[in-house]
């Protein structure tokens, strides 16, 4: 599956092939450290006096007070079939924390009632992992720019064969995956799969 693409067949499911492979995509933004500048105050010198060092520039925050770059994405969404592009019959796609990972499992059903369950689950590094379930792709690897927008890459048997981008919208409500795969046949598909959240 993939962690952001719209039908995982990806997320189109028109063939069996397609179906699989249109599933691809998340989401994740590298996080910066950051500090503030603190100046030293000056003191009359004094031959017993201890030299203090200022703060450091590139203090982190406390985790508690950076983004977490998982968050936007947790929970169920639903695929807006009239909204998306040569969507399948239906798609229910679910985002979850396991342990250190973001698991993203698509459940698809086609227009022909066949059921695809597919299933990702790493980390937003641009690494890849594994993909269970897809008979188009066996690896993503998920990168983000920010809370809402991630890109990703799918692969089969190591050569990409696909990639695309996952977006979430301002209000939190709906998540738009786009992308472009070539199927096992050599058929080049474009896909948009838009969800909401339920």
């Amino acid at each position: 599956m993939s962690c952001g693409s719209p039908m995982p067949r990806g997320e189109q499911i028109a063939k069996p092939a397609e179906r699989e492979t249109r599933l691809a995509g998340s989401l994740l933004w590298s996080l910066t450290p950051g500090g503030d500048h603190v100046q030293r105050p000056r003191t009359p010198p004094r031959a017993s006096s201890v030299v203090r060092q200022p703060p450091s520039l590139t203090t982190q925050a406390p985790p508690s007070q950076r983004a977490d770059p998982y968050r936007l994405v947790l929970g169920t969404w639903e695929l807006n079939v009239a909204k998306s592009v040569d969507p399948p019959k239906s798609q229910t796609r679910t985002y979850e924390m396991t342990g250190p990972n973001l698991k993203l499992t698509d459940h698809i059903v086609d227009t022909d009632g066949h059921e695809t369950v597919v299933v990702w689950s790493g980390r937003y590094d641009g690494k890849d992992y594994p993909v269970i379930g897809s008979a188009a792709f066996d690896a993503q690897a998920i990168t983000a720019s920010d809370a809402y927008r991630a890109a990703y890459t799918i692969k089969k048997a190591g050569k990409v064969v696909g990639h695309g981008t996952r977006v979430v919208s301002p209000d939190g409500k709906m998540l738009t995956v786009s992308g472009k795969f070539t199927t096992p046949e050599g058929q080049d598909v474009n896909f948009l799969g838009v969800f909401d959240k339920r």
